[in-house]
Formats: C-alpha cells, structure tokens, sequence
C-alpha cells in the first residue's frame, strides 16, 4: 500500500492514504468524521423533538360544587326594571325552583350580575376578584337598594318575563 509515514511516534494514516491515492481507505474514513457527528447530533435533535412533545400531563379536577351537593333548576318567573331617580339602574329577576324556594338576582343594564338576595331575605353585593360581600337584611326592595348603591329605588314590573 505504500510507505507509513510517522508523526510523533503513530502512523500517519491519512498521509498513507493520500500518498497512496487509494479511494475508501481509512484516510477517507477520518475525512468523513465530521460529517458522521454532524449526522449524529441531528439525529438526536430529530429525536428529542420527537419524544419532548410526547410528554402529557394529566390534570383531574372534580365540579367546584363538590361532592353530593345537588344541583336544583332555577326558572326566570317575573323581571323588574330598577329605576333611580328615573335613571335605569339594571333589571332584578325572580328565579323559583321546583322546591319552592326563590331568589332575585340583581344585574346592571348589561346584563351581568351584581348581586343576589335569597328567600330568606338575606343580600349579597358581588365583588371582582372576592368573595360576595354580604350587604343586609330585609326585604327584596332593601336589598336591590343595597347592592345597586340607591335608595330609594323604583321596581317596575315588565310585562314578558322573557324581557
């Protein structure tokens, strides 16, 4: 094959294969070495794109009414508009579940919530970001009072409890 040249005590080899001007031997072998290791590490790119993505995290969560509480199915039965001053203030709708119980919720001209007053007469303002804060008791006209911030206020019947 030719002469072996030596470098620091070791063989040359590409030395050997290229003064030989032999195709594939192990010359070529070396000059491939870096084009090896690239093809490794983008195997192992192709690899961890692969089975990174593949992890799955399993959340469980139970309803936020908890355990055995039961649900009851309230129907919007009468609407009253909440006048102050002449100025519409919002719309309070009675609700009546099959048990007999009602509550009236109190809601701003846009439609949401403001606030909630129970059976037994007690009032709830909502508040963003907290807990309801509870504002007295009394009747359902208090109440709306209370938490729409007027007093007095007006409370005219709609005629379709459908708005």
């Amino acid at each position: 094959m030719g002469p072996v040249f030596c470098v620091h005590g070791r063989p040359d080899l590409r030395h050997r294969a290229s003064s030989t001007g032999l195709e594939g031997g192990l010359g070529t072998r070396i000059a491939e070495e870096p084009r090896v290791k690239l093809l490794e590490i983008i195997g192992l790119l192709l690899g961890a794109t692969i089975l990174l993505p593949s992890c799955v995290t399993e959340v469980e969560s139970s309803p936020f009414h908890g355990n055995g509480t039961v649900l009851h199915r309230s129907e919007v039965t009468q609407i009253w508009h909440a006048r102050c001053a002449g100025d519409l203030l919002g719309s309070v709708l009675q609700y009546h579940e099959a048990t007999g119980k009602s509550h009236v919720v109190v809601q701003n001209p846009w439609g949401q919530d403001l606030g909630l007053v129970d059976s037994l007469g007690r009032a709830w303002r909502y508040q963003a970001h907290q807990e309801p804060a509870w504002v007295g008791s009394g009747t359902v006209k208090q109440g709306v009072s209370w938490i729409l911030g007027c007093n007095p206020v007006d409370l005219v019947l709609t005629p379709d409890p459908l708005r």
